[in-house]
This record gives structure tokens, sequence and C-alpha cells, in this order.
């Protein structure tokens, strides 16, 4: 091209899996080619197997090797605290709870597992021979009230949480509450996160860096004006009342065939005239928000690729909406998150530490295909829940 341009206008479509494949030429006393992720593959001319012991050691040497921080500095940004640094494990172990007990909206829960959500029907705690009522999901207000009940003195390791599926299979294995937990929070001037029952450092430039990233996102709350989130009130109903209200096209659970039966996506939920793409969900938890920044990164890889007719679905919705429409450029069109939460302040503020990392990579991507992305906040109540009157019998396996 005579000038610089964005990727896609040469019609390569960036993605991780294509980026992996790409070979580097490393120092000539290493090798001649490398390439891999989870495993290295070497080119290496004239090479022996009688020297791969030492090659082996030169390996693991690299490996080890602390000099790329001088240009790679960012792969240290999250560095998992030590298995043997029990006192501060326990410190911070502390605090959570402390956190948790008193109330505290910055601890959460997410399912170790990001892909079980899709099977689980239902929740139970168990400590020792006590059994909790079945949860629809793990919520902060429901957990509090369990263990307050409880009256344990380490709860994110005594409790047991077990999935189940809606015919009462059990999902996946029995997991201690802290590896479900999800905070992160200052301690001895240090950042840390809790995921998955493990403990990272966070380095502050990164933090800093995400959040001036997610600042920089446009925030179209006001513009939108979206309605208010009811107490209660499913998801489906939600997005149908604002469809219909505001004369949108309502394309929540609306999926589009990519392959074989079962294999479809969402392309969004709300299409709005200006060919703005509503993802709307509930910010209930972390895994909750990184499958909505997901649904919006798919369809718009779909869109790019126009996969089967991906972009004429499009169009003939917006064209309901606008009979002079048409597809027009990548630019034309905004993915929206509108994500419902009670939490006061601008939305940028309000996300998870975790779910700002997974929007920032959302939006990047976006923004390498060429569409444009946006923020909505939508005002909402914390539902109250109810617990099931059923409790569950104790099984064999719980």
């Amino acid at each position: 091209m005579p000038s610089a341009g964005p990727l896609y206008e040469l019609g390569i479509e960036p993605s991780e899996e294509w980026v992996r494949q790409l070979e580097g030429v490393p120092a000539l006393d290493f090798a001649n080619a490398a390439a891999g992720s989870d495993a290295l593959k070497l080119k290496i001319r004239n090479f022996s197997l009688t020297r791969l012991p030492a090659k082996l050691d030169q390996i693991i040497e690299k490996y080890e090797a602390q000099d790329y921080k001088s240009e790679y500095e960012f792969l240290d940004y999250f560095a998992r605290v030590r298995h043997d640094d029990v006192t501060l494990k326990r410190e911070l172990q502390d605090i959570v709870t402390s956190m948790l007990m008193d109330g505290g909206r910055d601890v959460d829960f997410a399912d170790p597992d990001v892909l079980e959500p899709l099977r689980i029907d239902h929740y139970v705690l168990q400590h020792r021979s006590r059994i909790s009522e079945e949860l629809d999901e793990l919520n902060q207000p429901s957990v509090v009230r369990i263990l307050a009940d409880w009256d344990l003195e380490d709860p994110l390791r005594e409790v047991k949480v077990h999935a189940f599926t809606s015919a009462g299979d059990t999902v996946t294995q029995v997991h201690p509450l802290l590896d479900y937990a999800v905070a992160d929070f200052k301690h001895r001037n240090e950042r840390f996160v809790l995921s998955a029952g493990q403990w990272f450092r966070v380095a502050a430039d990164y933090v800093a860096e995400v959040q001036q990233r997610i600042d920089a996102i446009p925030d179209v709350t006001n513009s939108l004006h979206l309605d208010r989130w009811n107490e209660g009130e499913d998801e489906g109903v939600y997005n149908d009342r604002i469809a219909r209200s505001r004369g949108w096209a309502l394309l929540d659970r609306s999926n589009f065939p990519v392959g074989g039966p079962n294999q479809k996506v969402e392309v969004c939920d709300i299409l709005t005239p200006n060919k703005e793409m509503l993802c709307v969900k509930r910010m209930s938890k972390s895994s909750t928000l990184s499958h909505l920044f997901s649904q919006g990164t798919v369809s718009a890889e779909l869109m790019a690729a126009d996969l089967k007719g991906y972009r004429n679905r499009l169009v003939r919705s917006l064209k309901k909406l606008d009979r002079s429409a048409t597809f027009g450029v990548r630019d034309d069109w905004t993915i929206v998150y509108a994500i419902a939460t009670d939490k006061p302040g601008p939305l940028a503020d309000s996300l998870y530490f975790f779910s700002k990392v997974s929007l920032d990579q959302a939006a990047r991507r976006l923004s390498s295909f060429g569409f444009k992305v946006a923020l909505a906040r939508v005002e909402t109540s914390k539902p109250k829940r109810r617990p099931r009157k059923r409790l569950l019998r104790a099984r064999a396996d719980v």
C-alpha cells in the first residue's frame, strides 16, 4: 500500500491462531528459525541427535534468561505468587474473607472452568454434613447469607461447591469456595488478583495502562438512554421490552448457523438503525462478562469474513428499520456492550479487574477488524435472591 493502513484492508484477518504460526529468526547460535507457543519448534541445519542433550540445556538456559525484559517487560505484568509463600497467601485469603463477609463489592464468584457455566443448572454449598439449598448462581448475597448462618472460621477453604445439571448430575469436580472466588485489591502497596484459586501480583503500570485504554472507549450511555432493568427481570424480557419500545430489531436468541446443526452464534441482542449492535448482560460476575465480550468479537469476525452470508443476515434486519440501509463499510458499525449494574459511578470504573482485561482485549480485537466499540451503562438494582424451598437430599456424591 502507498501509505500505512489497517491490516484488514490487505485482506488479512489477524487472529491469535494466525500469529502463532509466524516464524522468527533467533540468534544464530541457537537455531536458524523458531516458532510455536506451548510447543517450541526449531529449525537447525545439519543437526544430529548426539547434540540433543546440549541443545536441551541451551533451551532451558534461554527459557530462564531475563534479557527479554529489555524489550518485552509486559510479559511480567502478571506474576503468580510463589507456592511456598504461605504467609503472604494466608494474609491475602484473610483479606478476601473479611471483604466478602463485610459485603465488599470487589469480591465475586466465577467458575474455575470458563466453559462449565454452559452446562450448570444450579450449585450447592456443603460443609461436612451441612448442605445448602440449590442456588441458581453463585452470587455474593446468597453465599454470604449461607456462610453467616454456618459461622465458619475459614469458609473459603472449608466450604465445598457442587455444580449440577438440571437432571441432577455432577458437572465438574468438587472445588473449595476459594477456587470460585474472584477478587482484586491493594496490599502492601501492591495489586493482587485472585482467580481460579491462584494468586497473582499485577504490575501497577499494567493496571494503569488497562484503565487508560478502557477510559478511552466511548461511553454512549447518555445517547442511548436505555431503560432501567427491573428487579428480577429476565434478560430476554428486558431485551424484548427495549426493542419494542424503541422500534429496534430484536436479535436476542435469533442464532445464525455457521456450520453443523449445533454450530450457531448469536449475532447480537438488539440492532439499532444507526448500525449499533447491542450486546446486553447483567454484571453478576466476571466470567459472565467475558462471554459477553466474546459475543461481540465473534460476531465481528463473522462480519469481517462474511461467512455464509452473515452480512446479508444483518442487512436484512437493518432494512426492517431503514429500507434504504446498506452494509457500508466496517467503520459504520459499532459493537455496544450494554452492561446492567447497580454499582455507582462510570461503567469503566465499575467493572471487575479481569473484566477490564477481557474488555481491553475485545476492544483491541474489534479495532483490528475495523469496527468501533462502545460502552453503555444500564441502571438496575440488585435482585433479591429467593432460596428454593426444596432442599437437596444428602447424596452419595455430596
